[in-house]
């Protein structure tokens, strides 16, 4: 049997969760008691840091966040402002360990490390 709790809030613990089969007789005894938690987004980036850089490129590099093996990460969203033009640029893909990403001529690209 399968039921959906809806309405959750991202991020948030449910506790107490338990299902009993109920009969004329009247409901069974407790069994397994389950705690457990609904999707959250991927935790912050806490070590942007800018790397080399070129009259006309900035790279930037960060180590990619750990993340909830039930929702992996997809993409990287990079937002940067040049002369108050913002600039957003999605990195596709999961990045591991180490990613780096060049700005350079108003756009960006992958680093190549």
């Amino acid at each position: 049997a399968v039921f959906i709790i809806t309405g959750l809030p991202a991020g948030v613990v449910v506790t107490g969760i338990d299902v009993r089969a109920v009969n004329l007789v009247g409901p069974a005894v407790k069994g397994n008691v389950l705690i457990a938690k609904t999707l959250d987004v991927p935790p912050a980036i806490t070590d942007l840091a800018a790397g080399s850089a070129t009259p006309t490129t900035l790279t930037l590099t960060w180590t990619a966040p750990l993340e909830d093996p039930r929702a992996p990460i997809q993409d990287h969203e990079i937002r940067y402002t040049v002369n108050g033009v913002v600039h957003n640029v999605v990195l596709k893909g999961p990045a591991f360990g180490t990613t780096g990403f060049v700005i350079g001529g108003g756009s960006g690209s992958p680093a190549s490390e």
